[in-house]
């Protein structure tokens, strides 16, 4: 048995439960389990899926990043990641839209209170 199966014997990706790993695996989840335990061997078909799983380039789903570009990738299901770039800036847009949004309210209440004072 290659080395890259006996990896994903050991290996239970924690970001996922087995369930989506079995699915982004292309196998199910009962085959997954039973051949992690030892007591089944996969099939050429299921061999072969789980190689272009291994072997496909892990990126940032947002800005194509890989993997050794960036210093943290969050994993999602159907092999979607995020890079700590990609969250920066995602954060960023937010604060940038709640303090638009708070600027709005304050110009609105100082409009308000404005026309009260001179009515």
């Amino acid at each position: 048995m290659r080395t890259d199966l006996i990896e994903l014997k050991t290996t239970s990706e924690k970001a996922y439960e087995k369930r989506d790993f079995s699915r982004d695996l292309g196998i199910s989840a009962t085959a997954l389990s039973e051949f992690q335990a030892g007591k089944r061997e996969l099939s050429f078909k299921n061999v072969d899926t789980v190689f272009k799983y291994l072997n496909s380039k892990i990126h940032c789903s947002w800005c194509d990043k890989e993997k050794k570009e960036v210093s943290l990738l969050v994993g999602g299901p159907r092999r979607q990641f995020i890079c700590n770039e990609c969250i920066d800036e995602c954060n960023r847009l937010v604060s940038a839209n709640r303090m638009k949004k708070i600027y709005n309210c304050i110009e609105k209440m100082v409009k308000h209170l404005d026309l009260q004072k001179f009515s």
